[in-house]
């Protein structure tokens, strides 16, 4: 999961598209949890906001729950690890970025891993040594979908 307190806040950087116009966002957009705007209507704030470079629709985003572990299952499942509300707008692609820290533990052992930088897993790869297994570990792939939050009832 991300590494993401309020010491540490973690930059979740996104790809997004207008529901009006269908407009897609020209670069990513980045926010965090802990951001706090005012929607124009003053009744409530969110993590995200901005107008429609298109069609001047408010678009914004909050997110709602997050971040969650994810759960190591054979074979590998999609399991929700933030859940957002969004307004106007819908997510296409949740981009990782170089530098955002994730951590994890091992699911046998404990073991902490922590500095694991998702954006050059896909060049590198990830690996470390665990200590109580005796044993390599390491990611070499990953994949992130954006999903509509029905699907996991229970999140």
């Amino acid at each position: 999961m991300p590494v993401d307190t309020e010491e540490k806040p973690y930059q979740y950087s996104f790809r997004i598209k207008c529901t009006s116009c269908q407009s897609e966002h020209p670069n990513e957009i980045s926010f965090t949890r802990f951001d706090s705007i005012p929607t124009t209507t003053g009744k409530s704030n969110v993590n995200y906001i901005q107008k429609c470079r298109s069609c001047q629709k408010q678009l914004s985003i909050d997110i709602i729950k997050g971040p969650q572990a994810y759960m190591l299952n054979d074979p590998p499942t999609e399991q929700p690890i933030i859940k957002f509300d969004t307004k106007g707008c819908d997510v296409l692609a949740f981009v990782p970025g170089k530098g955002h820290k994730w951590q994890a533990e091992g699911a046998e052992t404990g073991s902490k891993f922590e500095d694991i930088d998702f954006g050059e897993i896909e060049d590198e790869g990830y690996s470390e040594y665990d200590e109580r297994a005796l044993e390599e570990v390491g990611i070499t792939e990953a994949e992130f979908t954006i999903v509509n939050a029905k699907k996991f009832k229970t999140f």
